[in-house]
């Protein structure tokens, strides 16, 4: 009876590593851009903020978008996250009001422009997709200063859901 259940210990402990594998995941960056509070780029903060939600996450800057399947396959990864940055005008207009209310000769009534502040700020947007496959099952942006957490958060949920 002892070694049945010694048997089927060790057939875990040998598997485990291999489940936990299943869940891997490559967070890929084809520029090198940094996070607004940290050193490294964006993929390094939220393969981070993924390792904290205990999956295993590693960080690739550099590769680009056809070569993402080949080095998650490398990598032993079965999700892969892609990263980019879009670059906010700091001189981008906010337009209020309806441009369909306007009436003619008054300027205001299509719409007043308002000044962004002049912030430069950047949009981070992320894709998830299971390795070799091109549906994405998550996608999203953030013009946060730190966005890593709400993004680790949203990826970690959708990973757990489709396991």
């Amino acid at each position: 009876m002892w070694r049945s259940v010694l048997a089927c210990v060790g057939l875990v402990a040998c598997f485990a590593p291999a489940l936990n594998g299943q869940t891997k995941v490559c967070a890929f960056q084809d520029k090198p851009g940094h996070a607004a509070n940290v050193s490294d780029s964006d993929a390094d903060a939220l393969a981070r903020e993924l390792n904290g939600h205990s999956i295993e996450t590693v960080a690739a800057v550099g590769v680009p978008k056809k070569d993402e399947d080949a080095e998650a396959q490398k990598r032993g990864c079965s999700w892969i996250v892609t990263l980019w940055r879009q670059d906010e005008s700091p001189d981008s207009p906010v337009f209020a009001g309806s441009l369909g209310a306007a009436r003619g000769g008054d300027a205001q009534t299509m719409g007043e422009i308002n000044s962004t502040g002049g912030t430069g700020g950047a949009i981070l947007n992320f894709r998830l997709q299971k390795a070799g496959d091109r549906k994405d099952l998550a996608h999203g942006y953030s013009t946060d200063a730190s966005p890593y957490t709400k993004m680790a958060d949203q990826i970690a949920k959708k990973i757990n859901k489709g396991k």
